[in-house]
C-alpha cells in the first residue's frame, strides 16, 4: 500500500509542476485550466450568448483570457426548485509586469522597467534568472490578433542592490 500511495503522490506531484512550469502568467493557468476541462467533457459558453443549460452537463466560460468559471449542473437540477453552490478561485499572483515603453540602454546593457503586482516576496526573485512570459496582441493583415507567449530559456535578470546602496537601513 505504501508503495502505492508514493506511486499516487508522485504522479500528482508531476502533474502539478507539470502545471506550474506552464502556467507562467494569468493567462497560461487559464489555458491550462481551458484545455484540462474541455479533455474532462466540459462544453465552453460564450460569456455574451444565450446559455441552453442541460441537467447533467458541465460546463465553463472565460473572461479576458484570465478568469474562468467552471460549474456542474446536476442530473436532478430545477432551476424552480433547487438551490447552486459556488467554488471560486482565482488566477492572479505575484508578478513583475514590464511596463509599455521602458526599454533603457545604460552602458551597453538593455534595461526594461519593471512594475510589481501582488505582495510578493521579491528577493526570492532577485540574482536569479527568469524566463519572460504572457499574452502577445501583434496586428496581422489589418485585424489584431493575441497568443500566449513564453521564453523557452531565461531571458532577464532582476540584479540585487548591494547591501551597502540600499536605503533600507
Amino acid at each position: 500500500m505504501e508503495t502505492s500511495l508514493l506511486a499516487r503522490s508522485k504522479t500528482l506531484a508531476d502533474a502539478f509542476l507539470k502545471f506550474v512550469n506552464y502556467a507562467v502568467s494569468p493567462y497560461h493557468a487559464v489555458d491550462w485550466c481551458r484545455q484540462q476541462l474541455t479533455l474532462r467533457g466540459y462544453k465552453e459558453l460564450r460569456e455574451i450568448d444565450n446559455w441552453t443549460l442541460e441537467a447533467g452537463q458541465k460546463y465553463f466560460f472565460t473572461r479576458n483570457y484570465t478568469t474562468l468559471i467552471a460549474f456542474n449542473v446536476g442530473s436532478k437540477f430545477d432551476p424552480q426548485q433547487t438551490g447552486f453552490k459556488i467554488i471560486g478561485a482565482h488566477t492572479d499572483s505575484p508578478v513583475l509586469k514590464v511596463n509599455p515603453h521602458s526599454k533603457l540602454t545604460s552602458r551597453g546593457i538593455d534595461q526594461c522597467c519593471v512594475s510589481v503586482y501582488g505582495g510578493g516576496l521579491w528577493h526570492t526573485w532577485f540574482d536569479r534568472e527568469l524566463i519572460w512570459g504572457g499574452r502577445v496582441v501583434y496586428e496581422e493583415e489589418g485585424k489584431y490578433t493575441s497568443t500566449l507567449w513564453r521564453s523557452e530559456r531565461p531571458l532577464l535578470k532582476i540584479p540585487n542592490l548591494a547591501i551597502h546602496l540600499s536605503s533600507d537601513r
